[in-house]
């Protein structure tokens, strides 16, 4: 039955022009809304614009073991892939350990554990919806047409459904196998297959899925932090020698003077980019674990800044770092993770180094320190702590 509206009423002209005046205000504000949200989601992919984006790949191992070789100018006529190999691995084996080689059945009994290890992970490898695998990948090279070695590798493992932020440092000196090509320092696997095959070597030797990497270099790591305004570390009168002498090479390359920056010793510091970086690469203090510690000091200082810059600030930051960060996550992924990224910022925080205490052994491989690794016990530590 329907209901006639008397527009001659007085009341119920008021009436209906009370109505129409709220729904004018609601569409007026949802307008506003949706203008707002677009303009939002703009700037947002205006920044994601900024970022190297890649495309997932699968590594062809072989062609790049042969496109390395070329890199490195060694010849290949007449040479099996492993004389290749070895060809490189003594490139990239520059710093060689004052200790003799360790004893070859000690050596060959780790070689055999590493392949078994690997052929029974990669057909076992951990994952799970809820659950976001990231590593963050330093490399060491000093030009941008070279591609080096990974100098340090941070798995930033997101748990959803627990609200965790791990950060798991991964020492480069660990000793696996690296799929098709053989065992060595993980480092290396950068070198040989880039960003893909370090991922493909973590993932099949330790059974957990990584999601996708996030990479930097040398001056990507300098710009990061000149662009929070620095970091303030507890420095030691050792550490602040070795700063000092790194920073003869830094201030070379990126064409400052002699002698600048240099700290007359330890302290409480406030420490730029330059310095940071020095501080980030010390591992004759601590070794190997002493060195990924401070990696993750500084990086969990950077995320704090971050977490509490102004919009102007968070705006000059991504305008002036974006550009140095090369990722294959996608538009779409990294828009998720932008807006998200407040509430992960207050997951509780977990670090640690693999392998863990008490997991591992030092050996000496062709002249390299190495790190015999107990893969079963950091494999089951790591699922724990990743997977719940």
């Amino acid at each position: 039955m329907e209901v006639e509206i008397n527009e001659e009423n007085p009341i119920e002209k008021k009436r209906w022009s009370r109505k129409r005046k709220i729904i004018t205000i609601l569409l007026i504000i949802v307008s506003a809304l949706i203008f707002l949200s677009l303009t939002a989601v703009g700037i947002i992919f205006h920044y994601i614009g900024k970022v190297n984006i890649m495309k997932d790949s699968k590594v062809d191992v072989d062609s790049a073991i042969s496109d390395y070789a070329k890199e490195l100018e060694i010849d290949t006529s007449n040479k099996d892939k492993s004389d290749v190999i070895k060809a490189i691995e003594e490139k990239l084996g520059d710093e060689k350990s004052d200790s003799s080689d360790t004893d070859s059945d000690t050596l060959d009994k780790a070689n055999q554990s590493n392949v078994n290890n690997y052929n029974t992970m990669s057909l076992d490898i951990m994952s799970d919806p809820n659950v976001l695998n990231v590593l963050l990948i330093g490399t060491d090279a000093r030009d941008t047409s070279e591609r080096g070695r990974s100098d340090s590798m941070i798995l930033v493992s997101i748990n959803k459904q627990t609200q965790k932020l791990l950060m798991f440092s991964f020492l480069r000196d660990i000793y696996l196998y690296i799929p098709g090509v053989e065992s060595t320092r993980l480092n290396h696997s950068y070198a040989y297959g880039g960003p893909e095959l370090t991922m493909q070597t973590i993932e099949q030797n330790f059974g957990i899925e990584i999601d996708k990497y996030v990479q930097v270099n040398f001056y990507s790591f300098i710009e990061v932090v000149d662009a929070v305004g620095g970091v303030d570390l507890t420095v030691t009168d050792d550490e602040a020698k070795l700063i000092n002498d790194y920073l003869g090479e830094i201030n070379k390359l990126v064409k400052d003077k002699k002698g600048a920056d240099k700290l007359s010793g330890g302290g409480n510091l406030h420490l730029n980019g330059k310095q940071a970086l020095c501080y980030a690469r010390i591992r004759y203090i601590g070794t190997d674990f002493a060195r990924t510690r401070r990696q993750r000091d500084v990086l969990n200082q950077v995320i704090e800044k971050v977490r509490n810059m102004s919009l102007g600030e968070l705006s000059d930051f991504l305008d002036i770092t974006l550009p140095m960060v090369t990722t294959n996550l996608s538009e779409s992924e990294i828009f998720s993770f932008l807006i998200n990224a407040n509430e992960y910022s207050n997951y509780t925080r977990i670090a640690d180094s693999i392998p863990l205490k008490g997991t591992y052994n030092f050996m000496t491989v062709r002249g390299m320190s190495v790190i015999g690794v107990d893969f079963a016990a950091n494999i089951n530590v790591l699922r724990k702590e990743i997977y719940n």
